[in-house]
């Protein structure tokens, strides 16, 4: 509990603007941890998990760092910037995770669909 006070005095004295980064980067910071799953739960080759969750440890270790430019009391502007920095590079991780997945449905559908026709129907189309 004492825990949650010294956060909580902490940041009560912060601008309104660095405190809204400050919860933007925590959001997000969050939300990469649950990212980790989507990776684990793709039908890739693991050479490329790998790479995935290589890039969000990276982007947790730079929203730390955020966090530690906020705690020095930055310039506002720097904040706002490197925030949409963060957002911006958790966006390529999960566009690229998405490709990834649409790329292995994709297989997935053709796989299926080779394996529903019949001989007959493919003496018709040749």
């Amino acid at each position: 509990m004492g825990a949650v006070r010294k956060e909580a005095d902490r940041t009560e004295n912060w601008p309104p603007r660095i405190l809204r980064v400050h919860e933007r980067v925590l959001e997000m910071t969050t939300g990469a941890f649950a990212v980790f799953d989507t990776i684990d739960d793709l039908k890739t080759t693991q050479k490329q998990k790998n790479h995935l969750s290589v890039a969000l440890i990276m982007f947790i270790e730079v929203s730390m760092a955020a966090f530690d430019l906020i705690d020095r009391s930055t310039p506002q502007g720097l904040f706002e910037e490197y925030c949409n920095m963060l957002k911006c590079t958790l966006t390529e991780i999960e566009l690229c995770i998405s490709k990834i997945q649409a790329k292995m449905d994709l297989m997935e559908m053709e796989e299926e669909g080779d394996q529903n026709r019949t001989p007959t129907a493919e003496m018709e189309e040749g």
